[in-house]
């Protein structure tokens, strides 16, 4: 449902059944062919349907290295500060170049955990680092490895052979905030530069649109119906 189509997924398949560590294996020869690379775990969910749109903008405008974006995980938003700490930052978060993803795919451990020592090896050699300011992805659930049965459906259209006639629906069914609405606070959330707590309430302004955008699209706030009174903390 992305608005911009310019990317390629390839899709790694643990054939041996033994978990994480045969997909990691496969990434210490997988060659690309696109500008960046986007390690895309099966238990994260896009939650901004403009994301590819904004990383590419980026990526023409600054060229860099790394790019680093939001992920909700268990209602908390990582990474929560600058420089990002080991277990607060992994795959969802980071989108390297192609010369940096063939230079330190070797890096990545087969093992859990082998995230943090390819993120860790990358920010050691003083990448061009870009913080794009973006809610990208939410985690299901924390896997830890183990294998998961997932309890929801792919829409029907997600399998439409016209990829135009359907993004061209989402843009349509696309629902922006705007300044002045009201947004209520249903889940717990923080960062270090912020806290919300259930029935906490915002206005949305032009300074704040992205971040709350990002708070209802990851299901942690609910727009509130055009004139809805309220009391605001």
């Amino acid at each position: 449902m992305q608005t911009c189509q310019d990317y390629e997924a390839i899709v790694l398949k643990d054939l041996k059944g033994i978990g994480v560590a045969e997909t990691h294996a496969q990434f210490h020869t997988l060659d690309v062919q696109g500008d960046y690379v986007w390690i895309y775990d099966d238990d994260t969910v896009l939650v901004d349907d403009t994301f590819i749109e904004k990383l590419k903008a980026l990526a023409l405008d600054m060229h860099p290295d790394v790019i680093i974006a939001k992920a909700l995980v268990t209602n908390m938003i990582f990474p929560d500060g600058w420089p990002p700490t080991e277990g607060k930052i992994d795959t969802a978060n980071i989108i390297v170049s192609r010369d940096v993803w063939l230079k330190h795919r070797t890096d990545w451990p087969v093992a859990l955990g082998g995230d943090f020592a390819f993120i860790n090896a990358i920010l050691k050699t003083d990448p061009v680092v870009c913080w794009l300011d973006v809610l990208a992805s939410k985690t299901i659930r924390i896997s830890q490895g183990m294998r998961e049965e997932h309890d929801f459906e792919l829409p029907p259209d997600v399998l439409a052979r016209d990829v135009k006639q359907v993004v061209e629906k989402a843009i349509k069914q696309q629902r922006y905030l705007e300044p002045g609405i009201k947004v209520r606070i249903r889940e717990s959330c923080a960062s270090i530069n912020f806290s919300y707590q259930p029935g906490d309430w915002l206005t949305v302004t032009l300074d704040n649109i992205d971040h709350i955008e990002g708070l209802v699209r990851g299901g942690l706030a609910e727009k509130m119906p055009e004139g809805f009174q309220s009391e605001e903390k």
